[in-house]
């Protein structure tokens, strides 16, 4: 049997560190809770913007430590254009600089330490809201982990404004039986991108789950206790909960295209298995048009679709069908090297698509951005 690439074994010994971290931060994290806790007053620094309060607040969530980068300030920008006051939570400090730049696209801006990872950051915005009084009819949770909007023309949050769920996200992840587990893992939304609606802001599991939120800054437990949970609490509360994504609706779309689209579809496919990387050639060599080809693509896509990401394997169709308007932008470094996951695979399948015209160009700044991480894709 082949050994598996060392970027694989790196991922999952680094795994396991992080499991055993994970116990033992139970420990000591309620202790550097309390104390972030009694101290938060004096420990978050506010500083106001020249946008109003408006209806409707935007707390965006920010990590720069190089600066503010230029897409961070489009993001700002959108936001407003959208009717929303932008509430800037950095948990980095901010230059003179940044906040001149900030502060003219946003409402407000909040300087943290960097502690507890987005939903730290969220939970401490979310609370001086709380605090404050002040009652909004809806609030968009957002981080800097995406690019958003990478397009001028996104409709993608009018979209989900238009839902009446009281949780909006973009990609849901439904239940999944767990391997050599007998517990079933439970549907979840997305972390970085969400739109709170008022019957949720006013209720009391909302306010619960903030106060009680257990942070913590070891990112095993900070993703199971946020992002794996948060959407699941507001549904067993009684709220309406939905992501516009999912791996049926990807499904369904591409189903109902033509072969050149489905072609064009795997031309883009962004892949981390070898297996259905060998799959995908083998199709792209045969030509398309009869009926057994079209099945046997369409029964490949599905297939990726339920082992991977339900949008960023196939980013081409992402684009076209879904209107997909955010590009993560993790990566997995191994000896300083970025490898493995399909987030990388997906932004190099992108930006091939971009160069070749199949796929209208980002705003400006944002191409450059993701051709300064993706090394050798510049046009």
């Amino acid at each position: 049997m082949a050994m598996p690439p060392l970027w694989k074994i790196y991922r999952e010994l680094d795994r396991t560190r992080q499991m055993l971290h994970a116990a033992a931060g139970r420990i000591y994290e309620p202790f550097i809770q309390r104390r972030h806790d009694r101290n938060r007053h004096r420990l978050l620094k506010v500083h106001d913007g020249t946008l109003p309060l408006a209806p409707k607040v935007a707390l965006l969530l920010i990590y720069q430590p190089r600066g503010i980068s230029k897409s961070v300030l489009r993001t700002c920008e959108h936001l407003a254009a959208k009717g929303y006051a932008p509430l800037v939570i950095s948990n980095t400090p901010l230059s003179a600089d940044a906040l001149s730049q900030l502060g003219s696209r946003a409402w407000k801006m909040i300087v943290r330490p960097n502690y507890g990872y987005d939903f730290g950051g969220y939970r401490d915005g979310i609370l001086w809201l709380r605090e404050r009084g002040v009652r909004i009819d809806r609030l968009i949770v957002l981080n800097d982990s995406v690019w958003f909007p990478v397009w001028p023309d996104e409709t993608f949050l009018d979209r989900m404004e238009a839902s009446d769920c009281d949780l909006v996200g973009a990609v849901i992840h439904g239940a999944q039986k767990r391997r050599k587990v007998s517990k079933t893992r439970p549907a979840f939304l997305e972390s970085y991108f969400y739109l709170i609606n008022r019957p949720a802001l006013d209720s009391e599991a909302f306010g619960r789950f903030w106060t009680d939120y257990r942070v913590s800054s070891i990112k095993f437990n900070a993703v199971y206790r946020g992002e794996r949970s948060f959407s699941g609490y507001l549904e067993r509360a009684g709220h309406s909960v939905q992501g516009l994504i999912n791996t049926e609706t990807v499904c369904a779309a591409v189903r109902a295209q033509d072969d050149a689209f489905i072609y064009k579809t795997l031309v883009y496919g962004a892949y981390t298995d070898p297996e259905f990387e060998a799959e995908r050639n083998t199709l792209l060599a045969e030509a398309p048009g009869k009926a057994e080809w079209r099945d046997t693509a369409l029964a490949h896509i599905e297939k990726v679709l339920r082992r991977r990401s339900s949008y960023a394997s196939f980013p081409y169709a992402s684009f076209h069908l879904l209107g997909i308007p955010f590009v993560k932008k993790s990566r997995l470094l191994f000896m300083g090297e970025a490898f493995g996951t399909v987030q990388i695979k997906m932004r190099t399948q992108l930006l091939k698509a971009i160069d070749a015209g199949d796929i209208p160009p980002p705003w400006p700044e944002v191409l450059a951005e993701m051709r300064a991480i993706e090394g050798g894709t510049a046009a």
